[in-house]
């Protein structure tokens, strides 16, 4: 059996130290929460890795699904997407983090978004 190997904690210290002092030397902005720097890279991290949405994109969740429209941002990369449904053709509204989408066409406005809509929503 192989034996763990275990780093000693001022080396763990040393390194987190370093990657604090990085990320408030490096990235515009940051820190913006109150949170460690750890938790901070992976924000900054899945922000990077989520797909540019704009108001009017239709997007699928990549878990599959139906096309939805994007019809708002909100911070913390949420994104609030509307698609029809059922026998009535409904509109069904979620918020939903932008990571988990793909962008399928941007800008082609599959459902019509207005106040009768985001009323709807409610």
């Amino acid at each position: 059996m192989k034996k763990k190997q275990v780093v000693p904690k001022e080396k763990l210290r040393s390194q987190v130290k370093r990657l604090a002092n990085f990320i408030m030397a490096r990235v515009p902005g940051e820190p913006s929460k109150s949170q460690g720097a750890i938790d901070t890279a992976i924000r900054i991290i899945e922000a990077g890795l989520a797909p540019e949405v704009k108001i009017g994109d239709v997007v699928r969740l990549k878990s599959g699904g139906a096309e939805m429209t994007v019809s708002g941002l909100f911070p913390g990369g949420l994104v609030e997407v509307l698609w029809m449904g059922g026998y009535d053709k409904q509109i069904f509204g979620q918020r939903v983090p932008s990571i988990a989408l793909y962008v399928l066409e941007k800008k082609k406005t599959q459902i019509q978004i207005d106040e009768g809509f985001k009323t709807k929503m409610k």
